[in-house]
């Protein structure tokens, strides 16, 4: 009778141990889903600062010469076409720059959502994907990829900017 009462007591603990240990894992799974939901609103915070402010400030550098320009004397000697190509490449790289912004707020989005789904248990390995997880990572992986190609686009955007003001001041002998 001892032996039974021994092992019963055992076991008890053991599966108290199991419990603490299954509480620690939902917890720390909890805790990575709000990492990445507070990591969706950072990043798309300063995606907007960093990849619309360069190129923004470009145009309305541009916007304000062009203004300078023409409501001076030299007008005349300064064709306002020169500058058409340059604000366009610099309007592209705000657009794409806010589209990166969206994309890379939509893969942190995701990831907060894959991280969601699991299915909490009270054994180990305590927190089980779902199958489900895997079909939108592939998704996420997708529009991580167009992320990163809007973002190459805003900066390739930003260097034609530069060179094609570069070449309207060749241009009009400024």
């Amino acid at each position: 009778m001892t032996d039974d009462n021994n092992d019963f007591e055992r076991a008890k603990y053991f599966e108290e141990i199991n419990r603490d240990h299954a509480l620690r894992a939902h917890d720390r799974n909890a805790t990575e889903q709000n990492d990445y939901l507070k990591a969706a609103l950072d990043t798309s915070a300063l995606a907007i600062r960093s990849l619309i402010l360069v190129n923004g400030a470009a145009v309305i550098s541009l916007l304000a010469f062009l203004g300078a320009v023409e409501a001076s004397a030299g007008a005349a000697a300064f064709k306002s076409t020169y500058l058409v190509w340059p604000i366009l490449w610099f309007a592209l790289g705000v657009g794409s720059g806010a589209f990166t912004a969206v994309l890379a707020y939509l893969v942190n989005l995701m990831d907060h959502g894959i991280a969601s789904l699991v299915t909490l248990i009270w054994e180990h390995p305590y927190v089980v994907r779902k199958k489900e997880a895997d079909r939108r990572q592939k998704i996420r992986n997708v529009v991580h990829w167009l992320a990163i190609i809007m973002a190459a686009t805003s900066l390739v955007s930003f260097f034609g900017g530069t060179i094609s003001v570069t070449c309207a001041i060749m241009q009009s002998g400024i």
